[in-house]
């Protein structure tokens, strides 16, 4: 935003999403078949945060939680269905936990944590203190727009002040 060229950050031959918290770390899923890496907002090498199990293919769309540290991110399986789990990592804690099952990326935004099942976003309320879901789901937007489910990812994301934009129906090709 003050101008100047593009600058490199590292290699991500094809990105499959990432984050960027306050303390200026950005993760981020280098390529369709690895894991969630690290880097500082001024470049550098980057550190790997998790690792492939041997079934699975990819982990994916990290996102951040409020406090900087701790993130989601899918993994996907070979022998998966469109239903993905969400995990639960920390930057300084590595891989926690399995949270819950998703078509596409979890989101955290205003004390919920969003999910796609049967091509809707649902919404469940999710404890920041504890790092899980409590309560049930509830829908929030019908038809979500997911291109493939290749890819893994819906329609949908986040302001910082908690507006949502999202894109519903079909797509036509990946």
């Amino acid at each position: 935003m003050a101008g100047g060229p593009p600058m490199t950050l590292c290699a991500a031959n094809n990105g499959k999403g990432g984050s960027w918290n306050a303390d200026g770390v950005i993760i981020f899923a280098a390529s369709h078949d690895s894991g969630i890496f690290r880097v500082r907002d001024i470049g550098g090498l980057p550190d790997s945060l998790t690792v492939l199990g041997s079934k699975e293919t990819s982990h994916r769309h990290p996102r951040f939680l409020p406090d900087g540290d701790h993130f989601l991110y899918l993994n996907r399986q070979f022998d998966s269905s469109k239903l993905h789990t969400i995990r639960l990592a920390s930057l300084t804690e590595g891989e926690l936990r399995d949270l819950t099952t998703s078509e596409c990326q979890a989101e955290y935004n205003q004390g919920h944590l969003l999910t796609a099942r049967e091509g809707d976003l649902v919404a469940t309320a999710f404890d920041l203190k504890k790092l899980e879901t409590v309560g049930g789901s509830f829908p929030v937007v019908e038809n979500l727009m997911m291109p493939s489910s290749e890819t893994a990812v819906g329609a949908y994301s986040f302001s910082t002040s908690g507006t949502m934009i999202y894109q519903t129906g079909s797509s036509q090709s990946d």
